[in-house]
């Protein structure tokens, strides 16, 4: 596997995909995480990182 160094500032564009493809809205998704809609609203934005513990129960949810 290659690296793409384009990819790790890309991972708000994929969430918002991968979210789309699945139907989920950012209310559904933060409602799932137990999380605010505002919190989905920055990670998506790409304006703040959530932890690694939220990132992997964002990846489960949307089944990556």
């Amino acid at each position: 596997m290659k690296f793409n160094p384009n990819a790790i500032d890309d991972w708000p564009n994929r969430i918002k995909s991968r979210m789309k493809a699945l139907g989920i809205t950012q209310e559904a998704l933060a409602s799932k995480m137990g999380l605010t809609r505002g919190a989905i609203t920055h990670y998506v934005s790409g304006r703040r990182v959530p932890p690694l513990k939220q990132l992997e129960k964002m990846a489960a949810i949307l089944q990556t």
